[in-house]
């Protein structure tokens, strides 16, 4: 979802996220990294970034959940590797 977004789009979806979590609550973003799309061989980025405006443009390569999430109030964020093109951000808002 976050690929489809431009960057300040994405920020509000994530600030909303912790708005209507409960106090414990585990956020799980599963999308693009925007760090291996970088790491892809030029044709197959190419190929991925022609169907998607905020990639082919760059601005989704600066959206860095581990940095964002934290200062949002989330905490024990945690980003995992799903395949060769996604992966999987923990994050948990804190308890009351």
């Amino acid at each position: 979802l976050l690929h489809e977004l431009p960057i300040a789009a994405s920020r509000a979806a994530l600030r909303e996220a912790m708005r209507v979590l409960r106090p414990g609550g585990v956020l799980a973003v599963l999308d693009v990294d925007p760090r291996r799309l970088l790491e892809l061989p030029p044709l197959r980025r190419w190929a991925f970034q022609v169907t998607e405006p905020w990639c082919k443009d760059g601005e989704y390569y600066a959206l860095d959940l581990e940095a964002e999430l934290p200062g949002m109030g989330f905490e024990e964020v945690r980003l995992l590797s799903n395949d060769p093109v996604n992966s999987l951000a923990l994050a948990r808002k804190r308890a009351a």
